[in-house]
C-alpha cells in the first residue's frame, strides 16, 4: 500500500488536493454555464424590440455573430462528469471521473 504525506497546510494528500482542485474547476464551468445562458437569453430577446428593425447590416452581422458566440460555448464545455451518478460506499476519486466507463473502478 502506498504511504501519502500531507502535502500542503490542509494536511491532505496530493490526492485529496486533485479532487478538490477538480471539484472547484467543475462549480466554476457550471458558474460560467449559467452566465452563458443568461447572456444567450438577454441576446435573443433583442430580436425583439422595436429598435432592432433600425439596425444596419454591420450591426445585424455583429448581433449574430455575438449570438452564434454565445451558442457555441456549452455544448464545448466538458460535461457533468459521470463519477456521481452511481452511489457507492465508496467515494468516487478524480481516477474514477475520466470517462463513463471508469466506473466502477477496477477492483
Amino acid at each position: 500500500m502506498v504511504e501519502h504525506r500531507p502535502c500542503t497546510a490542509r494536511n491532505e494528500t496530493p490526492l485529496q488536493r486533485a479532487d478538490r482542485n477538480f471539484v472547484e474547476l467543475l462549480q466554476e464551468l457550471r458558474v460560467t454555464q449559467t452566465g452563458v445562458q443568461i447572456l444567450f437569453a438577454f441576446l435573443l430577446s433583442l430580436a425583439f424590440t422595436s429598435r432592432f428593425e433600425d439596425l444596419d447590416t454591420v450591426q445585424r452581422v455583429t448581433y449574430v455573430v455575438t449570438l452564434l458566440l454565445a451558442v457555441l460555448p456549452p455544448p464545448s464545455s466538458p460535461p457533468r462528469p459521470h463519477c456521481t451518478a452511481p452511489s457507492s460506499s465508496r467515494a468516487p476519486s478524480l481516477a474514477s471521473c475520466r470517462s463513463p466507463r471508469a466506473w466502477p473502478p477496477p477492483a
